[in-house]
């Protein structure tokens, strides 16, 4: 990530992941509220603590009481007819009773066996008191800025250019300082691949950092292809009422809930390399995590769901294309190392010196092994190739 600071603060807050799964945090971030309300009932059960900044309602104003006191009966009957069928349903501005009137929220909500969580985030129009400056405010299509991407990324065949394309095209959607492509390999490490930054900002392209970065609960998560989202990584934590479900006396499942809180673990990983906000869009390969698009900002920066549902549609887009470009790129390596092999073994059954066939030309010999530098001993005579340490440093 950003060296040794970072990785450091991360790997303190092993223990916790490891012991407390990160689905069930037991609090929200605070521009949002979260409700919990019981199935086929539709009773309020849990409540965050900030229903008072958003709807102007005490939390003891609305436990036990039904969901019409807040959604009319045909947004009820829509949302319960699309969780039956999906499980999941997203809302735009949807009207919601607060203590002075009907507000518009964007909602999504999530069907879990016996209970159902409503996330609500005050449209955007009504948000502007936070004080954030988020990018495409007015007029943000999210149809138009897919379609553009995608199209784009259409034009590309090999995976580095479409990954590196891919941030930039993030970057003009969100805003954000620094988009980054992480890809993981086989042990589960990973390396930033591709990188759209602010001019100032140093790069961080081609870093590598282990797997224990990302703790297993945390991927486990990603490995879903959710997208997380945190505008501002100082803001207070906001907790339920009552903590654990009243039907299952347990905290409740917060897994798909984008408002999620945040570990302080992720919050002090993140101040250390200068961040104060995070998106993250999960990229799915045949059902497995193969990466990350990561953005950062240096400081807090609120983006409104169309925006970030373009991400992950855009996310998903990148996700399928996956398979054909690493597919391609695999097969144009394996044409490029046949006809290296060949024109190398060729060089040597030609060759009157062994030695002169191995080391020139140079290039040759390091290309069919993918290495910056080699040692070719032969006869008791040592000879160098490209990027090595000094010769006192090898016995032959």
């Amino acid at each position: 990530m950003n060296g040794f600071k970072a990785t450091n603060a991360h790997s303190t807050g092993l223990i916790r992941y490891d012991r407390e799964p990160a689905a069930v945090s037991g609090s929200i971030q605070p521009h949002g509220i979260l409700l919990v309300f019981s199935n086929p009932e539709l009773n309020f059960l849990q409540v965050s603590t900030n229903i008072w900044e958003h709807l102007g309602f005490q939390p003891q104003d609305l436990l036990g009481q039904p969901l019409q006191m807040l959604l009319n009966p045909e947004d009820i009957e829509f949302m319960q007819q699309e969780l039956q069928d999906t499980g999941q349903i997203s809302f735009l501005k949807l009207p919601v009773c607060t203590s002075t009137g009907e507000r518009p929220f964007d909602g999504t909500a999530h069907q879990l066996e016996t209970i159902v969580l409503l996330e609500l985030e005050p449209t955007f129009s009504a948000v502007e008191s936070y004080g954030f400056t988020p990018l495409a405010k007015r007029g943000f299509n999210v149809q138009f800025w897919v379609k553009r991407a995608i199209a784009q990324l259409r034009q590309v065949a090999n995976l580095s250019e479409f990954l590196q394309l891919a941030t930039e095209e993030v970057r003009k959607i969100t805003g954000f300082d620094r988009v980054m492509v992480y890809q993981f390999d086989p042990q589960g490490a990973g390396a930033v691949v591709a990188e759209a930054r602010r001019d100032d900002l140093p790069t961080y392209l081609g870093l590598h950092y282990p797997a224990t970065d990302i703790p297993d609960p945390v991927r486990a998560l990603y490995q879903r292809g959710l997208l997380r989202f945190i505008p501002d990584l100082r803001a207070r934590s906001i907790e339920l009422i009552p903590p654990d479900n009243p039907v299952t006396q347990q905290p409740s499942d917060l897994s798909r809930v984008v408002l999620r809180g945040v570990d302080p673990c992720c919050v002090e990983y993140h101040q250390n390399m200068g961040v104060a906000a995070i998106l993250v869009v999960a990229l799915i390969k045949e059902q497995t995590l193969w990466g990350l698009i990561s953005c950062h900002h240096q400081s807090p920066k609120l983006l409104p769901y169309n925006v970030r549902e373009t991400c992950e549609l855009l996310g998903q887009f990148i996700s399928s294309e996956l398979a054909n470009k690493v597919d391609h790129e695999e097969l144009d390596y394996m044409v490029k190392l046949r006809s290296l092999q060949s024109e190398f073994v060729e060089s040597i059954a030609q060759a009157d010196d062994l030695k002169n066939a191995l080391v020139n030309p140079a290039p040759r010999l390091l290309d069919l092994v993918s290495a910056q530098g080699a040692a070719v001993c032969l006869e008791d005579e040592l000879t160098l190739l490209e990027q090595l340490p000094p010769l006192s440093r090898f016995m032959c």
